[in-house]
């Protein structure tokens, strides 16, 4: 979704946080994210992004790991971070 301009516009027009999980997307055969960052390429096109652990106990792998895939500066993260204080669920 990415690659195309129109689902980039929708997304950043309305405001959606993109949630991704890199540990089950590399495993599941979404993307291989030890090529590349979706969550970077997401960041350079202005969109918000949380990383997240996708079923644990199935993929073997909790936030830490996934994190850590992500391929994310210390600076990316914290906007990360904040991103996810932003879009997080509220009651």
């Amino acid at each position: 979704l990415l690659d195309d301009a129109e689902t980039v516009q929708l997304i950043r027009e309305n405001g959606i946080c993109l949630d991704m999980c890199p540990v089950s997307n590399t495993r599941l055969g979404v993307h291989d994210w030890t090529r590349s960052s979706p969550a970077a390429k997401a960041m350079r096109l202005g969109l918000p992004v949380t990383v997240n652990s996708d079923d644990p106990v199935l993929f073997g792998a909790g936030l830490a790991a996934n994190l850590a895939l992500a391929g994310l500066s210390a600076s990316q993260l914290e906007t990360v971070r904040l991103d996810g204080r932003r879009y997080g669920y509220r009651r």
